[in-house]
Protein backbone atom coordinates (compact mmCIF):
# COMPACT_ATOMS: atom_id res chain seq x y z
CA UNK A 1 0.00 0.00 0.00
CA UNK A 2 0.97 3.46 -0.99
CA UNK A 3 -0.21 7.45 -0.36
CA UNK A 4 0.71 9.53 -3.21
CA UNK A 5 1.47 13.34 -2.63
CA UNK A 6 1.02 15.21 -6.07
CA UNK A 7 3.58 18.23 -6.53
CA UNK A 8 1.11 21.28 -7.63
CA UNK A 9 -2.35 22.06 -7.32
CA UNK A 10 -3.81 21.02 -10.41
CA UNK A 11 -5.80 17.96 -10.77
CA UNK A 12 -4.37 14.99 -12.66
CA UNK A 13 -6.05 14.52 -16.08
CA UNK A 14 -6.43 11.51 -17.74
CA UNK A 15 -3.15 10.92 -19.63
CA UNK A 16 -1.05 13.59 -18.16
CA UNK A 17 2.18 13.40 -16.69
CA UNK A 18 2.95 14.75 -13.37
CA UNK A 19 5.69 14.70 -10.47
CA UNK A 20 4.52 12.82 -7.67
CA UNK A 21 5.66 11.45 -4.31
CA UNK A 22 5.08 7.81 -3.20
CA UNK A 23 4.91 6.82 0.57
CA UNK A 24 5.51 2.91 0.82
CA UNK A 25 3.69 1.81 3.87
CA UNK A 26 6.73 -0.82 3.53
CA UNK A 27 10.79 -0.43 2.37
CA UNK A 28 11.22 -1.45 -0.60
CA UNK A 29 14.92 -1.30 -2.98
CA UNK A 30 14.45 1.18 -5.51
CA UNK A 31 16.77 2.88 -7.48
CA UNK A 32 16.17 5.70 -10.39
CA UNK A 33 15.14 4.30 -13.60
CA UNK A 34 12.99 1.54 -12.31
CA UNK A 35 9.14 1.61 -13.71
CA UNK A 36 6.35 1.19 -11.31
CA UNK A 37 2.46 0.87 -11.75
CA UNK A 38 -0.18 1.94 -9.56
CA UNK A 39 -3.10 -0.29 -9.00
CA UNK A 40 -6.07 0.51 -6.69
CA UNK A 41 -7.53 -2.24 -4.33
CA UNK A 42 -11.19 -1.26 -4.41
CA UNK A 43 -12.13 -1.84 -7.35
CA UNK A 44 -9.32 -3.81 -8.33
CA UNK A 45 -7.63 -1.80 -11.32
CA UNK A 46 -4.87 -0.08 -13.28
CA UNK A 47 -4.77 3.69 -12.78
CA UNK A 48 -1.17 5.04 -13.57
CA UNK A 49 2.40 4.03 -14.14
CA UNK A 50 5.90 5.82 -14.08
CA UNK A 51 9.17 6.07 -13.71
CA UNK A 52 11.84 6.51 -10.79
CA UNK A 53 13.34 9.54 -10.55
CA UNK A 54 14.47 9.89 -7.16
CA UNK A 55 14.09 7.09 -3.73
CA UNK A 56 16.19 9.25 -1.15
CA UNK A 57 14.31 12.62 -1.08
CA UNK A 58 15.51 15.59 1.04
CA UNK A 59 13.09 15.90 4.24
CA UNK A 60 13.55 19.22 5.11
CA UNK A 61 13.62 20.69 1.37
CA UNK A 62 10.33 22.55 0.71
CA UNK A 63 7.89 21.14 -2.14
CA UNK A 64 8.60 23.96 -4.74
CA UNK A 65 12.52 23.47 -4.34
CA UNK A 66 11.91 19.24 -4.58
CA UNK A 67 9.49 19.89 -7.53
CA UNK A 68 11.89 22.40 -8.87
CA UNK A 69 15.14 19.86 -8.58
CA UNK A 70 13.09 17.21 -9.87
CA UNK A 71 12.08 18.58 -13.27
CA UNK A 72 15.80 19.41 -13.44
CA UNK A 73 16.45 15.97 -12.92
CA UNK A 74 14.20 13.84 -15.33
CA UNK A 75 15.57 16.02 -18.37
CA UNK A 76 19.28 15.28 -17.25
CA UNK A 77 22.07 13.66 -18.93
CA UNK A 78 22.79 10.91 -16.71
CA UNK A 79 26.21 13.13 -15.59
CA UNK A 80 24.38 15.93 -14.90
CA UNK A 81 22.12 13.65 -12.44
CA UNK A 82 24.72 12.97 -10.56
CA UNK A 83 26.04 16.37 -10.27
CA UNK A 84 22.79 17.64 -9.05
CA UNK A 85 22.64 14.67 -6.57
CA UNK A 86 25.81 16.47 -5.08
CA UNK A 87 24.62 20.01 -5.44
CA UNK A 88 21.34 18.64 -3.39
CA UNK A 89 23.91 17.92 -0.37
CA UNK A 90 24.95 21.97 -0.49
CA UNK A 91 28.20 22.00 1.63
CA UNK A 92 27.80 18.24 3.31
CA UNK A 93 29.35 16.88 0.21
CA UNK A 94 28.03 13.21 -0.58
CA UNK A 95 30.54 9.99 -0.22
CA UNK A 96 30.74 7.78 -3.61
CA UNK A 97 29.36 4.66 -1.07
CA UNK A 98 26.19 7.10 -0.50
CA UNK A 99 25.93 8.25 -4.19
CA UNK A 100 26.10 4.34 -5.09
CA UNK A 101 23.35 3.30 -2.91
CA UNK A 102 21.54 7.00 -4.24
CA UNK A 103 21.50 6.29 -7.90
CA UNK A 104 22.81 2.24 -8.01
CA UNK A 105 25.58 2.33 -9.64
CA UNK A 106 28.98 0.44 -8.66
CA UNK A 107 31.76 2.98 -7.38
CA UNK A 108 34.11 1.95 -10.51
CA UNK A 109 31.13 3.11 -12.51
CA UNK A 110 30.34 6.27 -10.95
CA UNK A 111 34.12 7.33 -11.36
CA UNK A 112 33.42 6.99 -15.21
CA UNK A 113 30.45 8.78 -15.41
CA UNK A 114 31.64 11.60 -13.12
CA UNK A 115 35.29 12.12 -14.87
CA UNK A 116 34.17 14.71 -17.17
CA UNK A 117 32.37 16.49 -14.32
CA UNK A 118 35.94 16.29 -12.01
CA UNK A 119 37.77 17.67 -14.87
CA UNK A 120 35.47 21.13 -15.75
CA UNK A 121 35.36 21.90 -12.14
CA UNK A 122 31.52 20.85 -11.54
CA UNK A 123 32.37 18.34 -8.92
CA UNK A 124 35.33 18.07 -6.86
CA UNK A 125 36.51 14.58 -5.04
CA UNK A 126 38.27 15.54 -1.76
CA UNK A 127 39.61 13.50 1.10
CA UNK A 128 39.67 10.18 -1.30
CA UNK A 129 35.91 9.70 -1.31
CA UNK A 130 34.28 12.72 -0.44
CA UNK A 131 32.22 14.97 -3.90
CA UNK A 132 31.48 18.25 -3.67
CA UNK A 133 29.82 20.14 -6.22
CA UNK A 134 31.20 23.84 -7.01
CA UNK A 135 28.05 25.64 -5.73
CA UNK A 136 29.58 23.85 -2.05
CA UNK A 137 32.79 24.82 -2.66
CA UNK A 138 31.19 28.36 -3.48
CA UNK A 139 28.88 28.27 -0.58
CA UNK A 140 31.49 26.98 2.34
CA UNK A 141 34.10 29.48 1.08
CA UNK A 142 31.47 32.17 1.66
CA UNK A 143 30.72 31.03 5.07
CA UNK A 144 33.90 31.01 6.08
CA UNK A 145 35.18 34.92 4.69
CA UNK A 146 31.75 35.85 5.99
CA UNK A 147 32.56 34.86 9.57
CA UNK A 148 36.29 36.41 9.40
CA UNK A 149 36.18 40.70 10.19
CA UNK A 150 39.29 42.24 8.45
CA UNK A 151 41.85 42.67 11.11
CA UNK A 152 41.34 39.97 13.12
CA UNK A 153 42.72 36.62 14.11
CA UNK A 154 40.17 33.61 14.91
CA UNK A 155 40.91 30.06 15.65
CA UNK A 156 40.66 27.57 13.17
CA UNK A 157 38.31 25.33 15.15
CA UNK A 158 36.09 28.10 16.72
CA UNK A 159 35.60 29.38 12.32
CA UNK A 160 34.38 25.28 11.73
CA UNK A 161 31.93 25.52 14.41
CA UNK A 162 30.56 29.01 13.41
CA UNK A 163 30.58 27.38 9.51
CA UNK A 164 29.01 24.43 10.37
CA UNK A 165 30.98 22.79 8.01
CA UNK A 166 32.30 19.26 8.13
CA UNK A 167 35.99 18.94 8.65
CA UNK A 168 36.88 17.51 5.23
CA UNK A 169 35.22 20.20 3.68
CA UNK A 170 36.37 22.72 5.62
CA UNK A 171 39.84 21.71 5.61
CA UNK A 172 40.07 21.74 2.01
CA UNK A 173 37.74 24.52 1.18
CA UNK A 174 40.53 26.56 3.62
CA UNK A 175 43.04 25.03 2.20
CA UNK A 176 41.49 26.43 -1.46
CA UNK A 177 41.81 29.61 0.26
CA UNK A 178 44.85 30.27 1.27
CA UNK A 179 46.16 29.18 -2.27
CA UNK A 180 44.37 32.08 -3.73
CA UNK A 181 45.62 34.66 -0.92
CA UNK A 182 41.61 35.25 0.13
CA UNK A 183 42.34 34.22 3.74
CA UNK A 184 45.86 33.92 6.14
CA UNK A 185 46.53 31.13 7.41
CA UNK A 186 49.19 31.33 10.85
CA UNK A 187 49.53 28.28 12.42
CA UNK A 188 45.81 27.79 14.53
CA UNK A 189 44.81 31.68 13.49
CA UNK A 190 42.97 32.28 10.60
CA UNK A 191 42.70 35.72 9.31
CA UNK A 192 41.17 37.86 6.16
CA UNK A 193 44.35 38.35 3.32
CA UNK A 194 45.35 41.82 3.08
CA UNK A 195 48.74 42.84 1.35
CA UNK A 196 51.04 44.99 3.82
CA UNK A 197 50.53 48.39 3.18
CA UNK A 198 46.58 47.66 0.55
CA UNK A 199 43.11 47.32 2.10
CA UNK A 200 41.13 44.35 1.07
CA UNK A 201 38.89 47.16 -0.55
CA UNK A 202 41.59 47.72 -3.16
CA UNK A 203 41.78 44.37 -3.64
CA UNK A 204 37.82 44.38 -4.65
CA UNK A 205 38.47 47.10 -6.78
CA UNK A 206 40.96 45.84 -8.65
CA UNK A 207 39.26 42.57 -9.46
CA UNK A 208 36.20 44.48 -10.46
CA UNK A 209 38.48 46.13 -13.09
CA UNK A 210 39.12 42.88 -14.63
CA UNK A 211 35.50 42.09 -14.17
CA UNK A 212 34.59 45.50 -16.25
CA UNK A 213 37.22 44.55 -19.07
CA UNK A 214 35.40 41.50 -19.22
CA UNK A 215 31.87 43.11 -19.31
CA UNK A 216 32.72 45.43 -21.96
CA UNK A 217 34.78 43.14 -24.19
CA UNK A 218 31.96 40.73 -24.77
CA UNK A 219 31.97 38.19 -26.36
CA UNK A 220 35.20 39.25 -28.24
CA UNK A 221 37.31 39.05 -25.05
CA UNK A 222 40.91 39.06 -25.22
CA UNK A 223 43.32 36.32 -23.84
CA UNK A 224 44.60 36.28 -20.28
CA UNK A 225 47.88 37.42 -21.31
CA UNK A 226 46.31 40.42 -23.09
CA UNK A 227 44.18 41.10 -20.93
CA UNK A 228 47.42 41.07 -18.05
CA UNK A 229 49.28 43.63 -20.62
CA UNK A 230 46.11 46.34 -20.78
CA UNK A 231 45.55 46.47 -17.04
CA UNK A 232 49.58 46.23 -16.74
CA UNK A 233 49.23 43.24 -14.52
CA UNK A 234 51.66 40.35 -14.64
CA UNK A 235 50.35 37.17 -15.56
CA UNK A 236 50.38 35.14 -12.92
CA UNK A 237 48.23 38.13 -10.54
CA UNK A 238 45.72 37.71 -14.01
CA UNK A 239 45.30 34.32 -13.55
CA UNK A 240 45.02 34.64 -9.52
CA UNK A 241 42.04 37.02 -10.10
CA UNK A 242 40.61 35.10 -13.19
CA UNK A 243 40.24 32.28 -11.49
CA UNK A 244 38.45 34.42 -8.10
CA UNK A 245 36.24 35.63 -11.24
CA UNK A 246 35.92 32.30 -12.72
CA UNK A 247 34.42 30.65 -8.86
CA UNK A 248 32.04 32.71 -8.50
CA UNK A 249 30.61 32.32 -12.39
CA UNK A 250 31.17 36.00 -13.38
CA UNK A 251 33.10 34.76 -16.18
CA UNK A 252 32.78 31.39 -18.18
CA UNK A 253 36.01 29.57 -19.46
CA UNK A 254 35.64 28.80 -23.12
CA UNK A 255 37.59 25.40 -23.84
CA UNK A 256 40.96 26.41 -23.05
CA UNK A 257 43.26 27.91 -20.04
CA UNK A 258 43.38 31.37 -22.00
CA UNK A 259 39.53 32.23 -23.34
CA UNK A 260 37.00 33.41 -20.70
CA UNK A 261 33.82 35.06 -22.08
CA UNK A 262 31.59 37.01 -19.10
CA UNK A 263 28.33 35.79 -18.10
CA UNK A 264 26.36 38.69 -18.99
CA UNK A 265 27.53 38.51 -22.56
CA UNK A 266 26.67 34.38 -22.59
CA UNK A 267 23.06 34.84 -21.51
CA UNK A 268 22.50 37.18 -24.07
CA UNK A 269 23.71 35.07 -26.81
CA UNK A 270 21.74 32.22 -25.29
CA UNK A 271 18.29 34.42 -25.22
CA UNK A 272 19.53 35.36 -28.81
CA UNK A 273 20.48 32.33 -30.44
CA UNK A 274 17.33 30.70 -28.57
CA UNK A 275 14.93 32.21 -30.58
CA UNK A 276 15.90 30.36 -33.69
CA UNK A 277 14.63 27.11 -32.00
CA UNK A 278 14.28 24.69 -34.61
CA UNK A 279 16.11 26.05 -37.16
CA UNK A 280 20.04 25.06 -38.36
CA UNK A 281 22.66 26.64 -38.10
CA UNK A 282 26.57 26.59 -39.20
CA UNK A 283 29.77 27.90 -38.46
CA UNK A 284 29.42 31.07 -41.44
CA UNK A 285 25.78 31.69 -39.84
CA UNK A 286 26.89 32.17 -36.75
CA UNK A 287 29.92 34.27 -37.63
CA UNK A 288 27.67 36.53 -39.63
CA UNK A 289 25.01 36.54 -36.83
CA UNK A 290 27.22 37.49 -34.04
CA UNK A 291 30.24 39.47 -36.24
CA UNK A 292 32.65 37.01 -34.79
CA UNK A 293 35.87 35.69 -36.22
CA UNK A 294 35.99 31.41 -36.25
CA UNK A 295 38.79 32.15 -33.44
CA UNK A 296 35.66 33.23 -30.98
CA UNK A 297 32.43 30.96 -33.57
CA UNK A 298 33.79 27.54 -32.60
CA UNK A 299 34.40 28.21 -28.29
CA UNK A 300 31.29 29.79 -28.77
CA UNK A 301 29.39 26.86 -30.67
CA UNK A 302 30.81 24.55 -28.28
CA UNK A 303 29.55 26.72 -25.00
CA UNK A 304 26.01 26.32 -26.76
CA UNK A 305 26.08 22.37 -27.09
CA UNK A 306 27.28 21.89 -23.60
CA UNK A 307 24.51 23.87 -22.34
CA UNK A 308 21.89 22.14 -24.61
CA UNK A 309 20.64 24.97 -26.65
CA UNK A 310 22.43 23.72 -29.88
CA UNK A 311 22.80 20.50 -30.78
CA UNK A 312 25.92 19.59 -33.13
CA UNK A 313 24.95 17.72 -36.26
CA UNK A 314 27.99 16.90 -38.95
CA UNK A 315 28.56 20.73 -39.95
CA UNK A 316 25.53 22.56 -38.69
CA UNK A 317 23.89 22.99 -35.20
CA UNK A 318 20.19 22.52 -34.56
CA UNK A 319 18.59 25.02 -32.30
CA UNK A 320 16.94 23.54 -29.16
Amino acid sequence: MASISLYGYEAVQPGTARLMRIKLAEPSVLVPGDRFVLRQPSPAGTIGGGRVLDAHPEPRLRKAATAKWLEQLKTAFPTQQIVLRVVRRKTKGMTLDSLSAETGLTVDALYSQIALALQCGDLLLISGDLLLSREGLLSAAGAITSSLKTGLLMKSSELRSQTALGPEVFEFVLGSLVRERRVRLSGESVSIYCAEGESSNAETERLAAVANTYRAAGLAAPSVSELAQILNLSESEMRRRVTLLQRNKTIVRMGNDNLFIHSEALNELSAKITQLRGSLIDVGGFKQLTGLSRKYAIPLLEYLDRQRITRNQGDRRLVL
